[in-house]
């Protein structure tokens, strides 16, 4: 199938969503204002899951000083790719200046045979910002499942006022072999992309080439610890990113408290393989 969605916030007064459409799998579940400010899309896929063949856009623009924030209702399961081959997903990301988009996006689970073809483009005007998460995990963990996946190749490509700044390509085969023997297989990613800004110290993160911001990424043992793990740093970064009209956002998040998190795992911002580390 061929799902579409594409949505633009705007800033002023409040933050809020000004245009919105999509087309079947793909779905806007609601547009709320949430708790700190932000104006929030909340993205559904019909049906069981992302299959072979499967092929999905989502086109997000957010506006001059807006504070936007786009997730999903649960986790995104790529089935088998049968005879039709992977699945494609496009994620087509625009922030314009004094903004910041939050792209949260629940846990990807690689099922038995998946095929998963991904390819996020982010370009921030001057002054803008995005955090970038993604939590990856090699098959259903809790059956017993792991990296018994076809494929993953993912891609990011990030630019600043037209000018590449940051580009990381994942990719993997394992073929019913575990890449990571032990608990900890589940890879969580969060980027935080502010070139030229200034950002809180976080000991646990990896500073990105051309002062573009900062990689946290860690292994897990399952999906709702790297969630957790994650979340703490999000909730930091966000006082200091989150445009300035938003006041109530910084005097809310500055109550969150910070929480270690592991080394990264991968610190090789143009090319990462899933491997295990020596």
């Amino acid at each position: 199938m061929h799902g579409r969605l594409a949505a633009r916030f705007e800033g002023g007064d409040r933050n809020h969503l000004t245009k919105l459409r999509w087309r079947p799998p793909l779905q806007a579940l609601r547009a709320l204002d949430a708790a700190d400010g932000a104006a929030e899309l909340v993205i559904s896929t019909l049906g069981p899951g992302v299959m072979g063949g499967d092929d999905l856009i989502v086109t997000i623009d957010v506006g001059p000083d807006t504070h936007a924030r786009v997730t999903t209702t649960g986790a995104t399961r790529v089935l088998p790719t049968r005879s039709r081959g992977s699945a494609t997903t496009f994620h087509l990301l625009n922030v314009e200046g004094g903004a910041l988009l939050e792209w949260l996006p629940r846990p990807t689970i690689l099922q038995t045979d998946a095929a998963l073809r991904q390819t996020t483009y982010l370009h921030l005007a001057p002054g803008a910002a995005a955090l970038l998460v993604e939590v990856l995990v090699p098959g259903r963990l809790a059956a017993g499942e792991r990296f018994a996946f076809a494929e993953l190749d993912a891609t990011l490509e990030v630019r600043c006022d037209h000018h590449l700044v940051v580009a990381e390509r994942q990719r993997a085969q394992p073929s019913g072999r575990d890449l990571l023997p032990g608990a900890n297989c589940v890879l969580a990613t969060l980027f935080v992309l502010a070139p030229g800004r200034q950002l809180p110290s976080l000991p646990e993160a990896t500073e990105l080439p051309n002062q573009a911001g900062l990689l946290i990424r860690a292994l897990c043992a399952s999906a709702s610890a790297a969630e957790a793990l994650l979340r703490p740093a999000i909730e930091q970064v966000r006082v200091a990113l989150a445009p300035a009209h938003s006041a109530f956002a910084r005097s809310l998040c500055a109550r969150s408290g910070a929480m270690a998190i592991p080394p990264p795992y991968v610190e090789c911002v143009s090319h990462t393989t899933w491997r295990k580390p020596r």
